[in-house]
C-alpha cells in the first residue's frame, strides 16, 4: 500500500538549502567523473574537476522550471524539452547514456516530446532520475496530477516504468530529507518505499532493508553499481543516508571506491547530502575545484529566486493555478492513468 506524505509545497524550504542541495549535486557528478574508470592503485584526481551531463541536464532542468512559472498554459514537460534540445543542440553534453542521447536526437529529427522517449528494456536506465531535484520543489509526489507532470517530464527521454519509479524515489527522498534532515536508521529508504508503486526499484529497496545492507559497500553485495535505474537510485539512498555523521567527500569516496556509474550516483548522493546539511565550508571547497562553477552558481541562484519570489509572493507553485472545476476533474482524470 503506497503512503502519501503530506501536501509538499515550496516554501517549506529555504534557498539557501535548495541552493546546497544542486551545488553538492554537481560537486559529486565532477568528483566521480574525475576519478570514473580508473583502478584505485592508478588513480590520482586533478586539481579540478570537470561536470558531466548529469549536472548539465538538472541546469536545464532548473531553467525550465523558471520559464514554466511564467506561462502556464504549456506542460512543464514542453519546457524542459525544450531546454534540454537546447543544450544537445549547443553541444558539449559529456557522458549521456543511449536512452537520453537517442531521445534528444529525436527531438532533434522534429520527434514530440511525449514521443521522443526510448522504450523497451535498455530504457531503464537513471537519465531521468538524476535530474528530478528541481522538480522536488515545485510540485508535490503525493498529487496524482502532479504524478503526471513528473510522468511526463520522465518520458521525454525515458518511456519505462522503472525508469518513472527511480525518478519518483529521487524526488521523494529529496522532499522526505527536506523536511526532516536527521532520519533514523533505514528511515529514509522504509518512507520512499512506501510512496513507490510496484517496481524494481521498490522491491531492491525493500531487499537492502530487509537484508540490513545499509551500508555502501554491503549494498554492491546485491546490486551493482551500473546505469540501470532500480540498482543505482538505491545504492545512492544508501550512500546519502549517513550524510548526518559522515563527510561528503567520505561519502563521494566510497561511492567512487565502488565503481560502476560513479558520478550519477555520486551526484544523486550528493543532492541529498546538499539538502540534509545545507551551506557549509566542506561544501565549499569542495565546489571551489569544479570548472566553470560561476555559470553553475548562476543558474542555480536564479532557480532559487524563481523558488523564493513564489514563497515572496504567496504565489502557489505552477501546478496549482487550477479552477477548482477544472482541478478535480483533472486530477479524477490522473487517477485514472495513473494506476
Amino acid at each position: 500500500m503506497m503512503v502519501a506524505p503530506t501536501e509538499w509545497t515550496p516554501s517549506r524550504v529555504p534557498p539557501d538549502r535548495i541552493r546546497a542541495c544542486l551545488l553538492a549535486g554537481a560537486v559529486g557528478d565532477a568528483f566521480a567523473s574525475a576519478s570514473e574508470g580508473t583502478l584505485p592503485a592508478t588513480r590520482a584526481r586533478p586539481p579540478t574537476w570537470s561536470v558531466t551531463d548529469d549536472t548539465m541536464l538538472t541546469l536545464a532542468t532548473c531553467r525550465a522550471v523558471g520559464a514554466w512559472s511564467r506561462r502556464t498554459s504549456d506542460p512543464l514537460a514542453a519546457h524542459v524539452a525544450r531546454e534540454l534540445l537546447s543544450d544537445y543542440r549547443a553541444g558539449g553534453l559529456v557522458g549521456l547514456g543511449s536512452s537520453t542521447f537517442g531521445a534528444l536526437r529525436s527531438l532533434d529529427m522534429g520527434a514530440h516530446w511525449a514521443l521522443s522517449g526510448l522504450d523497451g528494456e535498455y530504457a531503464a536506465g537513471n537519465g531521468a532520475a538524476m535530474r528530478m531535484a528541481p522538480l522536488a520543489f515545485v510540485v508535490d509526489a503525493s498529487d496524482p496530477l502532479d504524478r503526471v507532470t513528473i510522468r511526463d517530464v520522465v518520458r521525454i527521454t525515458h518511456r519505462h516504468q522503472e525508469a518513472l519509479a527511480g525518478a519518483l524515489a529521487m524526488l521523494s527522498a529529496l522532499q522526505i530529507v527536506a523536511r526532516e534532515p536527521v532520519l533514523p536508521r533505514g528511515e529514509l529508504l522504509q518512507r520512499v518505499a512506501d510512496v513507490l508503486f510496484d517496481s524494481n526499484v521498490r522491491d531492491n529497496i525493500r531487499a537492502l532493508l530487509d537484508r540490513d545492507a545499509l551500508v555502501y559497500a554491503e549494498a554492491l553485495s546485491l546490486l551493482e553499481p551500473t546505469g540501470y535505474v532500480a540498482h543505482s537510485v538505491p545504492l545512492a539512498l544508501v550512500a546519502a543516508r549517513h550524510h548526518a555523521h559522515v563527510a561528503l567527500e567520505q561519502c563521494l569516496d566510497d561511492v567512487v571506491e565502488g565503481g560502476g556509474d560513479t558520478d550519477t550516483i555520486a551526484s544523486m548522493a550528493g543532492q541529498l547530502i546538499g539538502l540534509a546539511r545545507g551551506p557549509n565550508a566542506e561544501l565549499e571547497r569542495l565546489f571551489e575545484q569544479v570548472r566553470d562553477r560561476e555559470r553553475i552558481v548562476c543558474e542555480v541562484d536564479a532557480f532559487c529566486a524563481h523558488v523564493t519570489a513564489w514563497t515572496a509572493t504567496a504565489e502557489p507553485a505552477p501546478s496549482r493555478r487550477r479552477s477548482s472545476l477544472l482541478h478535480r476533474l483533472r486530477r479524477w482524470w490522473a487517477g485514472m492513468v495513473t494506476r
